[in-house]
This record gives C-alpha cells, sequence and structure tokens, in this order.
C-alpha cells in the first residue's frame, strides 16, 4: 500500500510538471508580447526577461516583478493621460495573480489556488490585449 501511494505521489508531480511547462511558456509568451508593444524608452524591464517565467520556481518570483510592478507601469508610461481608461493597468490584478500564485505552493489550498490562478491568468491576459491594442493604435 505505501508502495502505492508512492507511485501515485510520484506520477502526480510528473504529471503536474507536464501541466505546468505548457502554462508557463504561454504566460512568458503573453508577458514578452506585451512588453514588446512598449516604446523602448517607456520599459522598466527588457521583454527578453519575461522567458525566465518558464522556470519553476522563478515563475512565482517573476510574475510579482513583472505582472505587478513592471509591466504595469511601463504602461502606465507610454499610455500617458490614456491610462486612466485602464485604472491602475493591470496592477491590481497582478498583484491578485501573483499572491495567487505564490499559495499554489500551499499542500491543500493549492487545488483551489490553482482555479484562480488560471482565471487571474485569462483576466490578466485579456486585459493586457486590450492595452496593447489600444497603444498599438496609438503610436
Amino acid at each position: 500500500m505505501l508502495n502505492l501511494l508512492k507511485i501515485l505521489t510520484t506520477n502526480g508531480f510528473i504529471a503536474v510538471i507536464y501541466l505546468s511547462v505548457p502554462v508557463n511558456i504561454f504566460v512568458a509568451w503573453f508577458h514578452y508580447v506585451g512588453l514588446k508593444a512598449v516604446p523602448f524608452e517607456q520599459r522598466k524591464i527588457k521583454p527578453e526577461l519575461a522567458w525566465l517565467t518558464i522556470l519553476p520556481i522563478v515563475n512565482t518570483v517573476f510574475i510579482w516583478i513583472i505582472s505587478t510592478f513592471k509591466l504595469p507601469s511601463s504602461y502606465k508610461l507610454a499610455l500617458g493621460d490614456d491610462a486612466k481608461k485602464f485604472g491602475t493597468c493591470n496592477r491590481s490584478l497582478g498583484l491578485a495573480w501573483a499572491i495567487v500564485a505564490t499559495t499554489l505552493f500551499l499542500p491543500i489550498i493549492n487545488i483551489l489556488s490553482l482555479v484562480g490562478y488560471v482565471v487571474l491568468m485569462i483576466i490578466y491576459w485579456v486585459k493586457l490585449n486590450k492595452m496593447r491594442n489600444f497603444l498599438i493604435s496609438k503610436l
């Protein structure tokens, strides 16, 4: 029975790794595309650093850095007065997403956090695309 539990735990861990890598690649891609749309002078971070979110533990750290601070402040600078149309430019949403991403490490809460993580990620991505399209049309 104990061996079966070890096998299930190991297989579950491997499944989580296989599922999280494509999600992390998607997160890295939309951060990269979002940062590339901002003019060079107004970027707070290099777009290439967004690809560090593919790495498992670094992912959580860079979600805090990029989604909460660097990307919203870059868009706020780039949009100027038009930034008011987008509220905090995803800063509050990025903060919520980063908090939920941090709770993914907690044993029992992580299952519920996963649902919140995916929902917040999709909302963040949709709002980022709206800001990006507005910025591209403005330039």
